[in-house]
C-alpha cells in the first residue's frame, strides 16, 4: 500500500511486477497463508480480484491451524 495517511492499493502494474519477480505467476496454483489467515486474505483478494489469477486459494486456518495438527509436517531452520 502507498499514500501517506490514506492507504491505497499499489498500482496494478507494480503489483504484477512484484508478484512476477517473486515467482508468483498466473500459470501456477497459488495457496496463500500467514499466521492466522488475516493478512493472507489481502493477498488472496489482490491476486484473485485485482490481478485476475485464476487458481488462487486462501488457507484460512493458516499457521495456527497447521501447527495445531501434530501429524502435519513442519520443517524448522534457516532454510525454508
Amino acid at each position: 500500500m502507498e499514500g501517506g495517511d490514506v492507504k491505497v492499493w499499489k498500482k496494478k502494474e507494480d503489483l504484477e511486477r512484484l508478484f512476477t519477480e517473486a515467482g508468483v505467476t498466473k500459470e501456477k496454483e497459488v495457496v496463500v497463508h500467514c499466521r492466522t489467515g488475516r493478512e493472507a486474505s489481502h493477498v488472496y483478494f489482490t491476486l484473485k480480484y485485482v490481478l485476475g489469477y485464476p487458481r488462487v486459494r486462501l488457507y484460512r486456518g493458516s499457521w495456527v491451524e497447521w501447527s495445531a495438527d501434530k501429524t502435519a509436517p513442519v520443517k524448522t531452520g534457516t532454510e525454508p
